[in-house]
């Protein structure tokens, strides 16, 4: 049995509902917080590989992300940073068409 292919103008037609969605998404988010963000999973990726964790396992992604927040929480960072840290993985995870462990509502603390 094979699978249909797209029809030309049906691939492209998806091809544009993709390009609006990244528009979209792009606009949903200020400036400042996109580059907020950028720079939260940044620190959250190198916290990882400094600590030997997959920042995106599907499996351990709640442990591996409270970790995050209770060792940027004994350094000092404020609950606002934390919050904002967290909202950045969430965004990150749901921008990808993945929620946390347990569905949409992921939160890990």
């Amino acid at each position: 049995m094979s699978l249909p292919t797209a029809r030309p103008q049906g691939a492209a037609a998806l091809a544009a509902l993709a390009e609006a969605v990244a528009d979209y998404r792009a606009a949903a988010r200020a400036d400042a917080t996109r580059a907020a963000y950028a720079v939260d999973l940044h620190d959250y990726q190198r916290w990882c590989t400094a600590h030997g964790a997959r920042p995106w396992d599907d499996d351990a992604l709640s442990g591996t992300v409270a970790a995050y927040l209770a060792a940027g929480a004994r350094s000092g960072l404020s609950v606002r940073t934390l919050n904002r840290r967290l909202s950045a993985i969430r965004a990150e995870r749901r921008d990808a068409g993945r929620a946390g462990p347990g569905g949409p509502a992921f939160d890990p603390v």
